[in-house]
């Protein structure tokens, strides 16, 4: 079996550090929890979170990190974000929040990952109805398109 990996880490911008490794039966990644918001998956009409409980990278010289994993299946999409997308506030200081992004993208698993990233984007912006971003938007979206387990 041939198996591509790639390790991507990103310290400034999604905090975290991903394996994917896609072979021509699974998707499956691990991730090292060191960031504040939880990667989601989506998929078919439905998303889910995965856990988060890990502390922002480089914050503390002695930290350790919890490793968690996911299979994706055919279809499937993982989305990996700073918490400037669900921290975004409008006109009130109302945050944009978890929930209103998953609704946002619940149902787009379909699409290509840029479609998902600009559905969020879309939904972020409306939502700030003109209020100016105090933080990034910054995003990732990894699709699967492989075949089945």
């Amino acid at each position: 079996m041939t198996a591509r990996t790639a390790t991507l880490l990103s310290r400034g911008l999604l905090g975290l550090a991903i394996v994917m490794v896609a072979a021509s039966a699974l998707a499956s990644a691990r991730i090292s929890d060191v960031r504040l918001t939880a990667p989601i998956v989506v998929g078919g009409e439905k998303s889910f979170e995965l856990g988060s409980s890990g502390l922002p990278l480089g914050m503390f010289c002695d930290s350790s990190f919890v490793s968690t994993g996911v299979r994706l299946a055919p279809g499937e999409t993982l989305l990996l974000f700073t918490d400037g997308v669900t921290e975004a506030n409008d006109a009130t200081g109302s945050e944009f929040g978890t929930e209103r992004l998953r609704a946002s993208i619940n149902g787009s698993a379909s699409g290509h990952p840029t479609e998902l990233l600009q559905k969020c984007v879309s939904a972020v912006t409306a939502f700030r109805n003109g209020t100016a971003r105090n933080d990034d938007l910054t995003m990732l979206a990894l699709k699967y398109t492989g075949a089945a387990n």
